[in-house]
């Protein structure tokens, strides 16, 4: 343990031919409503996030909270072609982070705007947003997404398999301020390329599988394989 600026600050010695290694696992449990005719919907995703390992590497612990709102500008029910707005508020529920200036655990505000169009089985979307912390120790961070997929299988929707589309997506994220070593939290420039598939059930739900790897450097993780699973309440007509 040492001081910078006055402040404690924990120095790790690295030893060179031994890397270490820790896998995070991350489960995130959620749902979303929408309303005013299926333009705007609001949604809460509630994540709990696990690493293994004994004594002081191990950790279970529940995230921060995050509502997400959403807003169609313009929609074309026939295509599914969108452009929306929204505001997504992450509510410091969970642990802090621990730096040299102390514990740091903001809320986070992220509005942003995003699309979607498409076209004979081939689709792309995106979003931009901008995350604004209310701690100003915290770094801002500039996110712009894009995706495209195509689906190569589409059934009737009294089938188990439904449809089948593959997609990639890229990812990039920018540090708006705080781009200095002696910054508390500090975040790389990143883009990260993901690549998966869609798997539809029925009418009523999807599967998704998927690896996330960074593609740039310093590379804060490896490798991300994730699986999401969405089920759709369908609103039923009433019966004349």
């Amino acid at each position: 343990m040492t001081t910078i600026n006055g402040s404690p600050a924990t120095i790790s010695t690295l030893i060179p031919g031994i890397t270490p290694q820790v896998d995070v696992h991350r489960e995130v449990f959620g749902f979303e409503k929408t309303f005013l005719d299926g333009y705007a919907s609001i949604g809460l995703r509630a994540p709990v996030v696990e690493q293994p390992g004994g004594g002081d590497f191990g950790m279970s612990d529940f995230g921060d909270l995050t509502v997400v709102s959403k807003f169609a500008l313009w929609l074309d029910r026939a295509s599914g072609d969108v452009f929306s707005v929204g505001l997504v508020v992450t509510a410091p529920t969970g642990p802090s982070i621990n730096t040299f200036a102390g514990d740091i655990h903001s809320t986070l505000l992220q509005p942003y705007l995003g699309f979607a169009f498409a076209r004979g089985g081939f689709y792309v979307q995106g979003f931009s947003s901008v995350v604004i912390p209310t701690d100003s120790q915290d770094v801002a961070l500039f996110f712009n997404d894009l995706g495209t997929g195509y689906q190569a299988y589409c059934g009737t929707t009294d089938k188990f398999i439904s449809s089948i589309g593959p997609a990639i997506e890229v990812h990039v994220t920018t540090p708006v301020n705080h781009r200095d070593v002696s910054a508390p939290i500090q975040v790389p420039d990143l883009v990260v390329l993901t690549q998966g598939v869609h798997v539809g059930f029925y009418n009523n739900s999807t599967l998704t599988l998927g690896l996330a790897e960074p593609v740039t450097g310093p590379r804060p993780f490896d490798l991300e394989a994730f699986a999401q699973f969405n089920l759709r309440f369908l609103r039923r007509p009433l019966s004349e």
